[in-house]
């Protein structure tokens, strides 16, 4: 349905020499090609928050093999510890990690590899989806112990945007 759409990403990535057809692609793409793939998809979407709204919808990943690890934790606390133990394997070029303190629990997520403003459609992404993961967890959409969330970037989009997605 959207073959030449596909063609189209596929050599503006670059990505063509690897593959004629979307199945043909390696199975491991570079993060840097993955980075100009996000940036692409904001491109040609005209929308900044592309990644960002792309990863906070629900999809087939909230089920994935790192979200069922998640969910087999016996509190939110557990699974975000889980979380970012093993997300590593799926993803080294962003790390996370999870700080505790009386007040509150943080799941942070560095970008210690890349441009701040070049990786900032998969910082959005991936505190998107580790949102999307912890209201799915909880069964409530609306969940109050999202208190605050901070990017290294500066906004690509108005504020207002931001909050409306994540909220």
């Amino acid at each position: 349905r959207y073959y030449g759409q596909q063609q189209s990403a596929i050599a503006a990535l670059g990505l063509d020499e690897l593959a004629m057809r979307i199945a043909d692609l390696p199975a491991v793409i570079p993060v840097e090609t993955y980075l100009r793939a996000s940036m692409l998809g904001c491109e040609r979407s005209a929308d900044p928050l592309f990644c960002l709204k792309a990863s906070a919808e629900p999809s087939s990943s909230d089920f994935s093999q790192l979200a069922q690890l998640a969910f087999s934790a016996e509190n939110l606390e557990q699974a975000m510890e889980l979380y970012t133990q093993y997300l590593t394997i799926f993803n080294q070029a962003f790390p996370s990690r999870v700080i505790n303190t009386p007040a509150n629990v943080q799941l942070i997520s560095d970008n210690p590899h890349f441009d701040i403003d070049h990786a900032a459609p998969l910082m959005e992404a991936r505190a998107a989806n580790c949102i999307r993961l912890l209201r799915c967890m909880t069964g409530d959409p609306q969940p109050d112990f999202i208190q605050q969330v901070n990017f290294q970037h500066s906004p690509r989009a108005d504020v207002r945007e931001y909050e409306r997605v994540l909220q």
